[in-house]
């Protein structure tokens, strides 16, 4: 009897992650591609970054909707005062049961457009997953032994992670048991229309 009950504590405490959203969920295709659709030409640079992080991520963007940066916006952070944050395309989306935010800034700008992320998630999982997908689709010459050299002097739930790997950059904070993420980079692929 105590054997059957330490089986099932066990098979629960492993499906937990998944039934609360968090796990290899597959997207649904359809539906994101309803979504992207939606969108006007300003947006096809976030699309491809969506598009190809799906295809890496264990938990995919979804639910993805314009995002109003402007100063009068519920999403204005101070740094959207900048010039390479005006007139910027914006969406807000979910992984899982985790909020995303991406921000093509540079969009006018002179030397090409760069890709801005913020990400809120519940887990160091999750947070490994945004970071090690952002990085993969964001510059498909990082390799594992990129991450596995990064990993070797920081870590993600250390509290402030300070990120630099090839032409990535940002920082994983932990707050209130949460990975507050912001990641940057500027794809080849970006601009290439």
């Amino acid at each position: 009897m105590v054997r059957k009950l330490v089986v099932v504590l066990i098979t629960l405490a492993l499906l937990i992650p998944f039934s609360i959203g968090y796990g290899m969920e597959q997207p649904n295709t359809s539906q994101v591609s309803a979504e992207i659709s939606s969108l006007d030409s300003r947006y096809s640079n976030l699309i491809l970054f969506i598009e190809r992080y799906n295809t890496i991520a264990q938990t995919p963007i979804q639910g993805i909707k314009e995002l109003d940066i402007s100063r009068e916006s519920k999403h204005y952070r101070t740094e959207f005062r900048l010039n390479a944050f005006q007139n910027a395309p914006a969406l807000e989306a979910i992984i899982g049961i985790n909020s995303i935010e991406m921000i093509n800034s540079n969009y006018e700008g002179f030397f090409g457009s760069d890709l801005r992320i913020y990400a809120l998630v519940n887990s160091l999982d999750a947070a490994t997953d945004v970071f090690e997908s952002f990085c993969k689709a964001s510059n498909p010459d990082i390799t594992e032994e990129d991450f596995i050299e990064f990993y070797e002097y920081h870590k993600l739930d250390s509290g402030d992670c300070r990120i630099v790997i090839k032409n990535i950059s940002g920082y994983v904070m932990v707050k209130d048991g949460r990975f507050d993420i912001l990641l940057d980079s500027s794809p080849d692929y970006f601009d290439l229309e």
